[in-house]
């Protein structure tokens, strides 16, 4: 049965933590308890109380809340560089697409005239020369679309690894 006092009513028994600093400078923690004892009659009694060094507990639980936001920033900045990492392999995709885009137009354009001018050329030693020139400029050109199709869809499935 509690009794009321003037803030209220009056447990029976308490449950705390307190930090002490021992005479060496340490930092000491303990759990407190205090319960009122009543006799058969319900009148008080005693009171029972307990200390229990807890400073080892404390400890483990610093050591803990450190870890788990040492885990959560680490994570965080896992998610940044990995959405960084996907930002700059998107960049570099669109500037090898800029890049093969031009080049390819380029050689194109390049073979088609040595076509022509090969074509033109009348005489036994320049169309021949001509010739070859506009066959290593294809395969060239040929060779550039096979390595542009293999890094893009290399690229795409790191990109879909990554996420």
């Amino acid at each position: 049965m509690a009794e009321v006092g003037i803030e209220g009513p009056i447990r029976d028994s308490a449950l705390f933590e307190q930090r002490f600093i021992a005479r060496d400078g340490s930092v000491v923690w303990m759990q407190m308890s205090a319960g009122l004892v009543r006799g058969t009659d319900g009148e008080p009694a005693y009171f029972q109380s307990t200390c229990i060094d807890i400073t080892e507990r404390k400890a483990a639980e610093a050591t803990l809340q450190s870890t788990l936001s040492l885990l959560r920033r680490t994570g965080e900045d896992r998610q940044r560089l990995m959405a960084s990492l996907v930002q700059a392999q998107q960049e570099q995709t669109r500037a090898a697409g800029e890049l093969h885009h031009h080049v390819t137009q380029v050689l194109a354009g390049s073979a088609l005239e040595l076509e022509r001018l090969a074509e033109a050329a009348g005489d036994s030693e320049t169309g021949p020369r001509l010739e070859s020139t506009r066959a290593a400029i294809e395969k060239a050109l040929e060779d550039l679309r096979a390595v542009t199709d293999r890094r893009a869809s290399g690229m795409a499935s790191a990109v879909e690894r990554a996420i």
